[in-house]
């Protein structure tokens, strides 16, 4: 049953080779940028966690085509569509205004895929999948302590803000905007609640509430108003419909419980950050209010998205080219992004770049669907975890241009791909019970 009925020694000899690829993307993403380079003088930046997935994919490669008859290959579905865009977003490169920067952008739309495969062919036991959620709240944690070390840094006087960068820029300079940060923290801050929940063992209890604690300084460091945001909505999906799946007064307590308990612990950190800290969520949130009280529910982002609506519809629903977003929204006089992943697909690659990645969306939607759907009890807590990252990721992806960022897709795109596996592991378990019934 390929690990699920597998001795002991054989499912810690699979855990170990799945981690080993795994680990190394999630710490090649901590480790930034491997070069930056100097062509018609631009500044293209080349990543470590790039470097890392090519060679992986390349050792990957090589050994399926060495043995071709031991490994099945089959693409799913989402990868169709992956690659559906991805052909699109080449072809709208024709109408490109800056050729190193379209090139560039194609990039980041190209490595995700790899990345999955990669995750999609070493989750293949349960042991595996909860190991590669470990590691990712273990990359949580690194990453939040560099970020908090970084804030400290400057905010001491240590370190040295460049005349390019605020104060938000503080928390990690390889990710560019701290708002980046914050979208890949909301992403790991699921599974560490997941893992508190399912250890009975108080040691590893502690250890991931530490940790759970640590992300969430740093998330809350981060100001960032959309990353929060997302989070809530992410909270109310996973509440929603594990009451929709299992209601009972027990269950409602619960949740009643940890929302208590996580507004006091909000209220307890609140009081220990620094003041510019407060000051800055503060005026964030002020903002956003007063900009709803007079009917402007997207604050301002709102100019942003009419004008990516407007730019679409001027060409025709085709788009005006991966990488010209920028460009054209200098030409208007704004900030140079949608900081909206639909509206800025709709723009740059037009109506059917949209529904491509869609259907992207969408595969990836109903793998988690499945897995939620077929969970057993032990599975409960991380498989509402994996739910809830996914609609934090929708979520933010209407707020932020964060979603084909090199380091937050990587790590999205390996949750995804490991979701995909324990979906064939759940489907592998149910077939001695479909058997026995016939």
């Amino acid at each position: 049953m390929n690990g699920i009925l597998a001795t002991p020694a054989v499912v810690e000899r699979s855990w170990l080779r799945g981690l080993t690829r795994l680990d190394a993307i999630l710490l090649a993403i901590l480790f930034g940028p491997f070069t930056v380079l100097q062509i018609a003088g631009r500044t293209p930046s080349i990543y470590w966690v790039d470097v890392v997935i090519g060679i992986l994919a390349f050792v990957s490669f090589a050994k399926l085509c060495a043995r071709p008859g031991e490994s099945s290959f089959r693409v799913p579905r989402v990868i169709l569509w992956a690659f559906a865009y991805t052909l699109i977003a080449a072809t709208s490169l024709l109408l490109t205004e800056d050729p190193l920067a379209s090139i560039a952008t194609l990039k980041l739309r190209i490595m995700p895929i790899g990345v999955f495969f990669l995750a999609r062919r070493y989750g293949r036991s349960l042991p595996a999948i909860d190991g590669f959620f470990r590691s990712v709240i273990a990359f949580g944690c690194a990453l939040s302590a560099i970020a908090l070390y970084n804030w400290y840094g400057f905010s001491s006087g240590a370190q040295l803000l460049g005349e390019e960068l605020g104060p938000k820029d503080m928390l990690q300079l390889s990710f560019g905007r701290s708002n980046y940060l914050a979208s890949i923290l909301v992403l790991i801050i699921p599974t560490a609640i997941a893992f508190i929940r399912r250890r009975k063992r108080r040691p590893l209890g502690l250890a991931y509430l530490s940790a759970l604690v640590l992300i969430s300084i740093a998330l809350i460091f981060t100001q960032s108003r959309g990353a929060l945001i997302s989070l809530a909505f992410g909270f109310m999906a996973w509440g929603f419909f594990g009451l929709a799946s299992a209601f009972s007064v027990r269950m409602v307590v619960s949740m009643l419980f940890a929302i208590i308990a996580t507004l006091m612990a909000g209220l307890f950190l609140w009081s220990k950050i620094p003041e510019e800290v407060r000051i800055g969520l503060a005026t964030a949130f002020g903002l956003l209010w007063s900009d709803a009280r007079l009917g402007n529910y997207g604050g301002g982002r709102t100019e942003l998205w009419l004008a990516a609506i407007n730019g679409a519809w001027q060409s025709n629903l085709l788009g005006i080219g991966l990488g010209n977003q920028r460009a054209w929204y200098a030409g208007a006089g704004l900030t140079p992004s949608a900081h909206n992943l639909y509206l800025e697909t709709l723009l740059e690659t037009g109506l059917i770049g949209l529904i491509a990645l869609l259907g992207i969306l969408h595969g990836f939607g109903a793998t988690i669907w499945r897995i939620w759907k077929n969970r057993s009890r032990r599975e409960r807590p991380l498989a509402g975890a994996l739910l809830a990252t996914f609609v934090i990721a929708l979520v933010n992806a209407a707020q932020e241009p964060s979603f084909w960022g090199p380091q937050y897709s990587c790590l999205f795109w390996l949750m995804m791909g490991v979701a995909y596996s324990w979906q064939n592991v759940q489907t592998i378990r149910e077939l001695p019970l479909s058997a026995g019934r016939n």
